[in-house]
């Protein structure tokens, strides 16, 4: 899969991932999360491995909303998070799919 999926759910949302020509200022910006919006946008001209660490990234930011969580330190956290845990899950692939395999008809707590 060379380009993201368009929507994906986060906590009770969907999220709609929107890949953009840019993302205004500043330039070095390389996604944005709208929570309002309920979107992600990233920048288009990203190489692969730089998008899919962006866009994960950008789902950190939105599960620290939905967790409410104090925004202190939100980005610090989630620019050393992501990086790390993205590479877990790339170099982790039964855990992955072990993480993934669960009953979609369990009771969630959204």
């Amino acid at each position: 899969m060379s380009k993201p999926p368009r929507y994906i759910s986060i906590g009770p949302y969907r999220y709609r991932i929107k890949l953009v020509r840019e993302l205004g200022e500043p330039e070095e910006l390389d996604g944005v999360t709208d929570t309002a919006g309920s979107k992600l946008l990233i920048r288009e001209d990203l190489s692969p491995s730089r998008m899919r660490e962006t866009v994960l990234h950008e789902i950190l930011h939105a599960v620290w909303d939905v967790c409410n969580l104090s925004k202190a330190y939100e980005e610090k956290t989630i620019m050393s998070l992501s990086p790390i845990l993205l590479d877990v899950l790339q170099r982790n692939e039964e855990l992955v799919e072990w993480l993934t395999e669960g009953e979609q008809d369990d009771d969630q707590s959204f």
